[in-house]
């Protein structure tokens, strides 16, 4: 069996390049090299994937309903229809219109990968539904490697439930202070 060279053509450099020199172009991973090339230099170099890229894809709007022990239910439709029994147990809706799609790419440990993505650096609430279906509410920067195959929903809106207060004690309204009657000053006849 032939060992495989160490040498190949590299179609960014119209070049014949050493396989192991790969990971310090700018342009690695490219569409040049297979699945078994990255895995041999894998073996050489220790790689990482990194976010290249986070896409907001648009969604019908939906709904997360925090329970009273701050687990989440998910919701499809309007508030309006909300069966009465869901709307006593929910202390709070989170409405969401999108999710983000991260891609991902190998980059040699040690070396970033200068991508600009929108909103990096900014945490703000997000629901995290992990591979397994299950949710949690954190707070996530779309920049930031999430588990494979788990889906990031930014929240838009947070509703959260109002509680007004229905009986007024009869003993504070009898005890307040009455307010002197307000005095209004007479119309002088010199006036009219």
């Amino acid at each position: 069996m032939a060992k495989p060279s160490r040498f190949i053509w590299c179609g960014v450099h119209q070049q014949r390049k050493i396989l192991e020199s790969c990971p310090k172009c700018g342009h690695f991973p490219c569409r040049g090299l297979t699945a078994g090339q990255i895995a041999r230099i894998a073996e050489s170099t220790p790689l990482e994937k990194t976010v290249t890229r986070a896409t907001k894809r648009r969604i019908a709007p939906m709904y997360f309903l925090v329970k009273d022990d701050q687990s989440l239910e998910v919701y499809t439709g309007t508030l309006d229809e909300l069966p009465p029994e869901k709307a006593a147990e929910a202390v709070e809706a989170l409405e969401c219109s999108a999710y983000i799609v991260q891609e991902l790419t190998w980059v040699p440990a040690g070396k970033e990968k200068k991508v600009k993505i929108a909103g990096a650096g900014k945490k703000a609430l997000c629901v995290l539904e992990s591979s397994n279906g299950t949710l949690s509410l954190t707070e996530a920067d779309p920049a930031e490697r999430i588990e494979e195959g788990a889906k990031l929903y930014p929240v838009d809106k947070r509703l959260v439930r109002q509680y007004v207060p229905v009986k007024i004690s009869l003993e504070s309204e009898d005890s307040s202070p009455s307010k002197p009657p307000v005095t209004t000053r007479k119309k002088s006849a010199a006036k009219k």
